[in-house]
């Protein structure tokens, strides 16, 4: 048992910090194991659902205008685009909202179905995607991203 929704068709935890799994059937090798939960630094997460995952990412990206889902913060980047990312929009003046993917697992595996962008770092601008690394850099290139930015910061 791996999972707190397969611990329920599995087993039976009590309440009280125990938790028994019992396998059933024909199988000579049945057993019960009884697992004092209190006896151990246990963590049990429950997965959000993919509407939930949706709504917190649509939540971050409304959170500020400039949003940057990356590896790592802008202080440590922890991939080399997302460096390149960040160090293009502090070159503009962006205020940004960062969001630490690496830290975010399920933010993580949702966000490229959410935007339809298979890779990090992703940057939102008022909401819409721009897109990543290649994208920013051939914006900031050409001024238009410091445009974008200040227009967006402006608003704001």
């Amino acid at each position: 048992c791996q999972s707190s929704t397969v611990v329920g068709q599995c087993g039976h935890f009590d309440g009280h910090g125990v938790l028994r799994l019992s396998r059933e059937g024909n199988n000579p090798y049945n057993s019960t194991l009884e697992v004092n939960l209190m006896c151990f630094p246990i963590r049990l997460e429950r997965q959000m659902s993919n509407s939930t995952i949706n709504e917190r990412i649509k939540a971050e990206i409304s959170s500020a205008p400039v949003v940057l889902f990356m590896k790592g913060t802008p202080q440590f980047p922890m991939c080399g685009f997302s460096s390149r990312t960040v160090q293009a929009l502090k070159a503009v003046g962006a205020n940004m909202h960062t969001v630490n993917v690496l830290e975010e697992p399920e933010i993580r595996a949702n966000l490229p179905r959410y935007s339809d962008w298979p890779t990090f770092p992703q940057l939102f601008i008022n909401g819409e995607l721009v897109g990543g690394c290649d994208i920013t850099m051939e914006l900031f290139e050409s001024g238009d991203l410091a445009a974008m930015v200040a227009e967006a910061q402006k608003a704001a």
